[in-house]
């Protein structure tokens, strides 16, 4: 599941709007799931941006709520807000939910363990340890590995449709999480909402008739068009209260299909300028002013005291883009840059998309249908290529018994390998008696150099991690037989002999 966030203006994020940059979402043409070959990483989605998105939703729904209270009061249904945004919170909602609740309680059962850290790591890694996880392919144990460090440590798990939580409680990855959902239900939602104020109002649309609803970018103001005189009135009349005028362009601009990676955008997205919006609308929330009506001179939009407007403008939209947008606009002219206003159609109870194939109104979802066949066909394809890998994987060593095969210690033990082969010396016991110590622990008291190496030949001491038990091993090895790629001097083993580049040179 690729999520492509929109980028939005500060301007506009203030103010819940969800006009887009059609740069940003034009730009991708990815498709709305990825193939089984993405990688996990490919895909990640932090959970801070989930928190966000959580509670943006929060704030919506709370703001909803208040609303629809005094909506309720006055006896009149409103147009819904943030349809859309919510909709998409409570999806990244789901998939962090699983993700943490699934990391928290594998948390608890690892602090059972006296080494939490040690047993995470043999848990996916090695075969022979009682705890080990099966069923895993070695991408998955790398970042399942990761996210119960990550919990273990007091960190958040990252998210991502990828991870072993999701796939089990989804059986695959996105599974029940169709992004483009999102904007069919909003349509529902606006649709059902739209036809309740009709007839709260007594209004009647003839058979057949097929309306158009332009809304302006500053104002929001609803105008009607494809009815009579006296119906359009009372149409507009209905419709231009509270916010509706803005939801409903907040709603077009979501039911852009370049969101989506559709390249054919319609023309109504393509036209215009977006940050011309947003910076009218970073104007009048930070000073009251409508640039519209403020004198042009000289470059500047002057108030009524002669003040350049820019300069009053809070620092919070004071971004490159809306620089850019104010020069020109005081250069130029208001009119200089076409404004985008938004249209939609509606006929026969529903709100359909202009000038598109690829709608969210009766008769225009066919992309969507194409779209979700493709999802579940690469959901199937992946978890197919997911079993063939394990069966694979599951035949031959993984990356650790692959790193330490040839691995040996200077006393010909293979390196960080307990009895019966598992890598129990990886994690070592501090101080344990009569076992092997960490190279940290003679580094802590001071023995370097010379005196370190010979301690390591002596006492076979391992290293903390797969790394460094490997350049150990190398160093005891090249340093025993006097040839190898290491400098003596660094080791403070003077005469030591280092072959570079087929010369021997002496230290």
């Amino acid at each position: 599941m690729n999520i492509k966030p929109t980028t939005y203006s500060p301007a506009l994020q203030t103010r819940n709007c969800t006009a887009s940059r059609r740069g940003t979402a034009a730009g991708s043409q990815s498709k709305t799931v990825g193939s089984a070959a993405c990688s996990q990483d490919t895909v990640t989605i932090s959970a801070r941006t989930g928190a966000k998105a959580v509670s943006t939703k929060r704030a919506a729904d709370s703001e909803r709520v208040q609303t629809d209270l005094e909506h309720t009061a006055a006896g009149r249904t409103m147009l819904p807000d943030h349809v859309n945004l919510s909709s998409f919170a409570e999806r990244v909602n789901r998939y962090r939910s699983t993700i943490e609740d699934y990391y928290a309680k594998r948390n608890e059962e690892n602090k059972k363990f006296p080494d939490p850290q040690k047993h995470i790591w043999r848990k996916y890694w090695d075969r022979n340890y009682k705890y080990y996880e099966k069923g895993l392919t070695e991408s998955e144990r790398e970042w399942s590995c990761k996210q119960e460090w990550a919990a273990s440590g007091g960190h958040q798990v990252s998210l991502s449709p990828y991870d072993p939580a999701i796939l089990k409680a989804f059986g695959g990855p996105g599974n029940g999480s169709f992004p483009l959902d999102d904007a069919l239900n909003a349509r529902k939602t606006m649709n059902e909402a739209l036809n309740r104020i009709f007839k709260e109002n007594g209004i009647v649309v003839p058979d057949g008739a097929d309306l158009r609803f332009t809304i302006d970018p500053y104002d929001c103001q609803i105008k009607v068009s494809g009815a009579d005189e006296k119906l359009t009135e009372k149409i507009e009349a209905a419709l231009n209260t509270g916010n509706n005028g803005y939801n409903l362009y907040s709603h077009i601009s979501w039911s852009n299909p370049g969101h989506y990676g559709i390249s054919e955008e319609p023309p109504q997205y393509s036209r215009g300028n977006p940050w011309k919006t947003s910076l009218f609308l970073a104007v009048k929330e930070s000073t009251g002013y409508d640039l519209r009506e403020l004198e042009r001179k000289d470059g500047q939009f002057l108030t009524p005291d002669g003040e350049n407007v820019w300069d009053l403008l809070d620092d919070k939209y004071k971004i490159d883009s809306h620089f850019y947008t104010y020069r020109l606009l005081a250069g130029y002219g208001w009119d200089c840059v076409e404004d985008q206003d938004l249209s939609i159609g509606y006929k026969e109870g529903s709100l359909y998309d202009l000038d598109t194939a690829y709608g969210y109104g009766s008769g225009q979802t066919a992309w969507i249908d194409q779209r979700r066949e493709e999802d579940e066909a690469d959901q199937r394809k992946y978890m197919k290529e997911r079993e063939e890998t394990l069966r694979r994987e599951e035949s031959m060593p993984n990356r650790y018994e692959r790193a330490f095969a040839s691995q040996y210690n200077p006393d010909g033990t293979r390196v960080n390998a307990a009895p019966d082969g598992s890598y129990a010396g990886l994690f070592p016991e501090e101080n344990q008696s009569g076992g092997q110590v960490s190279l940290f622990d003679y580094m802590n008291q001071g023995k370097t150099g010379s005196g370190l190496i010979g301690e390591i030949l002596k006492n076979g001491v391992t290293a903390p991690n797969s790394i460094s038990a490997m350049l150990m091993a190398q160093m005891s090895s090249a340093l025993k037989s006097g040839k190898g790629a290491l400098a003596g001097g660094m080791l403070g083993t003077p005469g030591a002999v280092v072959r570079r580049t087929g010369l021997n040179r002496r230290v």
